[in-house]
């Protein structure tokens, strides 16, 4: 019996889902699903014995669908919150980009002063070299 069990651990390890909503809600899905086919198997082993189904089989199948229903939503919205943090991965990298590639005010300002400094001096030079040749 040890041997089993320790067999059973090593191959069917727990998961931990607590970071991960999207794993632990289909985890409980996944049991809550098994559980109700299960219950439509001894259903059908029942109808195919006594040849007809148990009074609970139709409760059965409302709640087998409603499972897949919840199944089918729940991977949308694992689709849709995987959509938007890609998005906001790409978003935040964005941001970076465009602090890397442009400039602040602050820098610009200090440029455009530098230009214009020395177009200050390239003007006060053509003004020595215009005076000197009226003289």
């Amino acid at each position: 019996m040890i041997r089993v069990a320790t067999w059973l651990r090593r191959n069917f390890a727990q998961d931990d889902f607590a970071e991960d909503w999207y794993a632990w809600a289909t985890n409980q899905i996944s049991h809550a699903s098994m559980g109700v086919m299960a219950a439509l198997a001894v259903s059908l082993i029942a109808w195919l014995i006594t040849g007809e189904y148990p009074v609970k089989w139709q409760a059965w199948s409302i709640v087998a669908v409603l499972s897949g229903a919840i199944g089918a939503v729940s991977w949308v919205l694992k689709g849709y919150a995987d959509e938007l943090q890609r998005i906001s991965i790409l978003l935040n990298k964005t941001r970076e980009e465009a602090a890397r590639d442009y400039v602040t005010k602050a820098e610009l300002h200090a440029d455009i002063g530098r230009v214009l400094a020395r177009i200050e001096s390239l003007d006060q030079k053509i003004d020595r070299i215009l005076q000197g040749m009226l003289k």
